[in-house]
C-alpha cells in the first residue's frame, strides 16, 4: 500500500510538470515594412488568461522617419512599444493589472511579418 500511494504522488508530481502553464499571455502580430525606407507598421492584439478575446489588448505603432509627415516612433497607446533591428521584433506592454510583459521573435526577411509572439518574460 506504501508504495503504491508513494507511486501515485510521484506520478502526479512529474506529470504536473509536464503541462505547459504559459499564462502569461501573447501578442497576435502583423508587422509591414515600407513602402519609404526604414518605415515599420505593427499592429498587435494582446491575449491571456486575464485578457481573454473579448478583452483582448490592441496596439499599433508607427516608425516612418522618411514618410512625407515622419513619424520617429509613435504607438497609439502608451502602455504598448516595440523596436525592431531588421532581425528581430521586440514587444512590451504593461498591462492594467500592473504586470509589464516581453516577448521577442525572429523576422525571417521580407516586407511583412505575420505571426504570434509568446511573452517570454514578465515583471510586477
Amino acid at each position: 500500500m506504501q508504495f503504491s500511494t508513494v507511486l501515485l504522488a510521484l506520478a502526479a508530481s512529474a506529470s504536473a510538470a509536464v503541462i505547459p502553464r504559459d499564462g502569461q499571455g501573447q501578442w497576435v502580430v502583423n508587422m509591414s515594412l515600407g513602402p519609404e525606407p526604414q518605415s515599420v507598421y505593427i499592429h498587435a492584439e494582446f491575449t491571456s488568461d486575464e485578457y481573454p478575446e473579448d478583452k483582448k489588448l490592441r496596439s499599433t505603432c508607427v516608425e516612418a522617419p522618411n514618410a512625407t509627415l515622419p513619424v520617429a516612433h509613435g504607438c497609439d497607446r502608451a502602455a504598448f512599444d516595440f523596436s525592431f533591428d531588421g532581425k528581430t521584433i521586440k514587444l512590451q506592454q504593461n498591462l492594467p493589472n500592473g504586470i509589464t510583459v516581453f516577448g521577442e521573435a525572429p523576422f525571417e526577411g521580407g516586407n511583412k511579418y505575420e505571426g504570434i509572439i509568446p511573452v517570454t518574460s514578465a515583471i510586477a
